[in-house]
C-alpha cells in the first residue's frame, strides 16, 4: 500500500496534485477550513487569475486528506515535498531531476483531453484563466435565447458533473483507491 509508505504530508499533497492538478502555491493555501468531508467539497484558491472554485473530493483520496492536519506551510516547502517523494521512491537520474509538480499538472490535463473531455471542460476543471481565445467556449456554455423566445441552456456541465467526468478519466485515482485502507 503505497500511501502507507509515504509520510501523510507527502501523500496528501501528492493526492491534491494528481487529482486536481493543483499548483504548489495553491496547495500551500489549502487548510482544514477548505476541506468539507461531510458534504464533499474542497475549496481551491486558484492562482494566476484562474477561477476560484469548489471541487468534489473523490472517495479514493478522502482518507488520505483526512489523515493530514494541514498546518500552514510555504510554497517552497510544498515544492520540496515532490523532491522528498522522488527520493523516497528512489527515482533518480537526470530525467527525474527535471520532473516536478507541474509535470503532474501537465500529465493530468493531457489525460483528461485524451480521455474524452473537450478543451473547454479541461480548461474549467484545471481552473485556467479566461482569455480571448475561449470566447466561443464562454458563449457556447451560457444561457441562450431560443427561436421562440424561450430561454434554453447550451449543453454544459456543472462543476460537480465535470468533476465526476474528470474522476472517471483520471489515471491516478484508481491507484489511490488501491492504497487506502
Amino acid at each position: 500500500r503505497a500511501s502507507h509508505a509515504l509520510p501523510p504530508v507527502v501523500a496528501a499533497h501528492l493526492a491534491l496534485a494528481t487529482t486536481y492538478g493543483l499548483r504548489p502555491v495553491e496547495m500551500r493555501e489549502v487548510g482544514k477550513e477548505d476541506l468539507d468531508f461531510s458534504s464533499g467539497p474542497i475549496y481551491v484558491e486558484t492562482r494566476k487569475a484562474g477561477r476560484q472554485r469548489y471541487h468534489l473530493i473523490p472517495p479514493e483520496i478522502a482518507p488520505i486528506l483526512q489523515q493530514y492536519n494541514w498546518p500552514p506551510r510555504s510554497t517552497s516547502y510544498v515544492a520540496d515535498l515532490f523532491t522528498l517523494l522522488k527520493s523516497t521512491a528512489r527515482l533518480t537520474g537526470q530525467a527525474w531531476q527535471e520532473v516536478g509538480l507541474y509535470s503532474l499538472r501537465r500529465g493530468l490535463a493531457r489525460a483528461l483531453l485524451h480521455g474524452g473531455m473537450n478543451e473547454g471542460q479541461v480548461h474549467i476543471f484545471m481552473r485556467w484563466k479566461r482569455g480571448g481565445q475561449e470566447m466561443a467556449i464562454r458563449y457556447a456554455t451560457g444561457t441562450v435565447l431560443g427561436e421562440e423566445g424561450a430561454i434554453t441552456h447550451a449543453p454544459a456541465l456543472r462543476d460537480e458533473e465535470l468533476d465526476r467526468v474528470a474522476f472517471t478519466i483520471n489515471p491516478w485515482l484508481p491507484v489511490w483507491g488501491e492504497t487506502t485502507p
